[in-house]
This record gives structure tokens, C-alpha cells and sequence, in this order.
């Protein structure tokens, strides 16, 4: 399924969890913070390492530029002096990620969250890099200055209380 020459994919929709900074008129209601991880298969030559100067030998499955997590990612390779990834596929296709990444030597970057379960039953390993630096909101984006509607009201009550719910147990994959 992957090689060394591997090509770039097309980038394969989009995943915010924030508004971006310019988004005017809008209102954010933070529900918790979340962090990026590297993830790898069962096996793989990095697994056990921190070392991501080796980064750049593998496939590796990047954010696009739209991925609100985009930014955070980018400071992680500057802070770890990784500059040209040769083997850069952008995707925020979950389905594509996890296919591509179990199938070769690709990492993953990708909101924990994401891959939660992959990594609390073995599926997928996160590697042990301090990925500290790109924790950022995840919440709901509203219309500012507008009465929500009741449906609205009841969804995020929703939300907030399956949040509260489920978080502890995405906490103890990290």
C-alpha cells in the first residue's frame, strides 16, 4: 500500500474544531482542550522513539491548509527544527488516515481525539514527542449577538454533557 514513493494525495475535506481568528460575528464556547499526536502501526521503525529528526524519512500525513490544527502543527516541526518533509501528504480525511497510516510506515499527525480509541485498544500508537505546544480549544461556534434557538440551547446542553462524560477516558489515552 505505501512505498518510498509515495506521492502526494489531494487534500480531502476539512475538520475545524475553532473559528479562525478573523472569523467577525462570531461567538466560541470552549468545551475543552486537545492536543496533536504522531501517531504510528503496531511495529513501526519510530515506535518507542521521540526522535523526530527522522520525521522526514517517513510518509507523513499532514494537516492541510485549512485544518484548524494546521498552525499548531507547523509550530511543532519549527520548535523541533523540522523543515522540508519530503513525503507530505495533506489530509484531513480520518478514514484515509488511519487506512494509509496501518498500512505502512506512515505518521499520522493528528488531534488525539481523533484517534482516541485507536490508541486505547493498540490499533494505532502514539510516539513519545511532547506535543504540549499545539493544545488548542475545541468548542462550539455560534452566531454572536443572535438569542439561540431552542434547539440550539438543547444541543449544546447535549454536547456539554457528553463532553463531560467522555472526556476522562480521552484523557487517560494521552
Amino acid at each position: 500500500m505505501c512505498s518510498t514513493s509515495c506521492a502526494p494525495a489531494p487534500a480531502c475535506g476539512d475538520r475545524s474544531s475553532r473559528p479562525a481568528r478573523s472569523d467577525a460575528g462570531l461567538s466560541f464556547q470552549q468545551l475543552y482542550t486537545e492536543q496533536v499526536a504522531l501517531v504510528v502501526r503496531p511495529g513501526h521503525p519510530l515506535l518507542g522513539s521521540g526522535d523526530l529528526a527522522r520525521l522526514p524519512e517517513f510518509p507523513v500525513l499532514f494537516p492541510n491548509r485549512t485544518a484548524a490544527i494546521r498552525p499548531l502543527v507547523e509550530r511543532l516541526m519549527v520548535a523541533n527544527g523540522i523543515g522540508q518533509i519530503p513525503r507530505r501528504i495533506e489530509t484531513v480525511s480520518n478514514a484515509f488516515g488511519r487506512a494509509f497510516t496501518l498500512g505502512c510506515d506512515a505518521v499520522w499527525i493528528i488531534s488525539q481525539g481523533v484517534v482516541a480509541r485507536d490508541l486505547a485498544d493498540g490499533t494505532l500508537h502514539a510516539l513519545p514527542v511532547d506535543t504540549r505546544i499545539t493544545l488548542g480549544p475545541v468548542g462550539i461556534s455560534t452566531r454572536a449577538g443572535e438569542a439561540p434557538a431552542p434547539d440550539l440551547v438543547l444541543f449544546t446542553a447535549v454536547v456539554r454533557d457528553v463532553v463531560a462524560r467522555v472526556r476522562p477516558a480521552v484523557s487517560a489515552t494521552r
